[in-house]
Parts: C-alpha cells; sequence; structure tokens
C-alpha cells in the first residue's frame, strides 16, 4: 500500500485514467489501489464511465486536449 490517502488517490484518478502521472505517482496509486477496496471500485467505475463515453461519442481518438479537460473538470469538482 503507498502513503497516499483515500483524498489523495481519488484526486488523482482522472490523471491515471489519462496516463497522465509519472512513474512515481502512478506507482503510489497503484499501490494505494492494490490495498483499498473503497479506491479500487471507485476506480473501477470511473474507467469503466470513460470507456463507456469515449465508445460512444467518438468514432476516432479523442485529440490530445480530451482527457486534460476531464481531469481539470472533475478535479474543480473535487475542491
Amino acid at each position: 500500500m503507498s502513503n497516499l490517502s483515500c483524498h489523495q488517490t481519488r484526486r488523482k484518478v482522472y490523471e491515471y485514467l489519462g496516463d497522465e502521472l509519472d512513474v512515481k505517482a502512478k506507482q503510489e496509486v497503484d499501490g494505494h489501489l492494490a490495498g483499498c477496496q473503497f479506491c479500487k471500485a471507485e476506480y473501477d467505475l470511473e474507467r469503466t464511465i470513460s470507456k463507456l463515453v469515449i465508445n460512444s461519442s467518438f468514432s476516432s481518438e479523442p485529440n490530445s486536449n480530451f482527457f486534460n479537460k476531464i481531469s481539470n473538470s472533475l478535479r474543480s469538482e473535487l475542491d
């Protein structure tokens, strides 16, 4: 398990989903998700929602700003 709290992990989940974290931050999130069933369940839900949105909204790959816009929007919701 990592030193991240549940709150810190939830704040990083969107960047994690968008593959925007550096190696160390990704490992910290991985570690927390491995040891926290609550955060793992929330991560799985967010991953499923993201896949559904992408699959239903785009006939091609989203542009590079797509995940950044979603991440910023969702991060502001957490603040």
